[in-house]
């Protein structure tokens, strides 16, 4: 039976600075690590990563049914970008976040804030 894991997770959220009211802003996200395989049966997992800003706009990156052999690992990144620009000045809240379902469960996220000015 599969005993699938994961290891070494990095989840980062990257928010620009010196935003004004109707300038384009970069924001980005990437996430990275490792399956972990321990059992002696083939593990079955899909991986959802999502970049989220606090006014709604979103991205997303999946990979379904990723195949991890028995007694193996398998190294797994995602990286994501979004522009936007903002019609008004506030705090926007960017939010990092992983969810895996199948051979095992796993969400977790992060996450960063800037400035919108004037």
């Amino acid at each position: 039976m599969g005993s699938a894991s994961v290891e070494g997770l990095n989840l980062s959220a990257s928010c620009p600075s010196g935003v004004v009211v109707g300038s384009n802003a970069r924001f980005q996200g990437s996430i990275d690590y490792s399956l972990v395989n321990t059992g002696d049966a083939e593990a079955l997992v899909n991986s959802l990563a999502e970049l989220i800003d606090s006014q709604g706009l979103s991205t997303t990156d999946s990979q379904t049914f990723i195949v991890v052999s028995a007694g193996s690992s398998l190294r797994i990144e995602h990286a994501m970008a979004l522009v936007a620009s903002y019609d008004q000045p506030g705090q926007i809240t960017v939010t990092v976040r992983l969810t895996i379902t199948g051979a095992l469960s796993l969400s977790d996220s992060t996450f960063c804030t800037f400035i919108v000015n004037e």
